[in-house]
């Protein structure tokens, strides 16, 4: 979800205003996608990397994530969507731990919607752990027993990411997952991308021939 900090430079705004309007895109997105059927929408909101960033900038974006588990995740499991976190989340501070153990003990048996908040994800991180793990099992490292122990396990792999911002690499992100995922990416800056835009790129999508790896006919 990239182009935040742009967006607050175009428009003459603080990086709290940019964020908070990429949050409420964020929800407006999880609306639509629900309205659309879609089972699984996974959103990076934080990786390894941004920890990085400006102190006061990882603290601004830390404070915020809080806020939206306090305001929108209990609204989200009374729609019947489930949220499930990916990533490093034993780096949050003990409250926001607890805030999300709540939420996973009150996760609905059957979602219409499963959202994935990647947060301190890195998709190399998440590959060299299920290694451990399944030299911990004392299983052999093969797909299965990976795909098993990844932080996405009894997920679908993706069908479709899209990346705003302008921005054309994959960031660590989903690096095992993503081995067949068609890849869709936009100049829109992320707190611009609406409902209309999201349609736009999943009629593209539909329209694209996806043959895992075999020769079409």
């Amino acid at each position: 979800m990239d182009g935040n900090r742009r967006w607050a430079q175009l428009r003459k705004r603080s990086h709290e205003e940019a964020y908070r309007a990429g949050m409420e895109a964020a929800r407006r997105l999880i609306e639509h996608a629900a309205e659309r059927r879609i089972r699984v929408l996974t959103l990076f909101t934080f990786s390894n990397e941004n920890r990085n960033r400006h102190p006061q900038e990882v603290a601004l974006l830390l404070r915020l994530f809080g806020e939206a588990l306090t305001e929108q995740a209990q609204e989200l499991l009374e729609n019947g969507v489930r949220l499930r976190f990916l990533g490093e989340i034993e780096r949050l501070a003990p409250e926001l731990r607890r805030r999300i153990e709540h939420l996973d003990d009150q996760a609905p048996s059957e979602p219409g919607l499963t959202v994935c908040v990647a947060m301190y994800y890195g998709g190399r991180q998440d590959l060299l752990q299920a290694a451990a793990r399944c030299q911990d099992d004392g299983v052999e490292v093969n797909e299965a027993a990976v795909d098993e122990r990844l932080s996405t396990a009894g997920l679908p792999e993706p069908d479709l990411l899209i990346r705003t911002g302008g921005e054309c690499r994959l960031s660590n992100f989903l690096l095992w997952q993503m081995a067949y995922t068609e890849l869709y990416f936009t100049d829109t800056l992320w707190p611009d991308f609406d409902e209309t835009k999201f349609d736009a790129a999943l009629e593209w999508y539909a329209h694209r021939d996806r043959r895992f790896g075999v020769s079409g006919a």
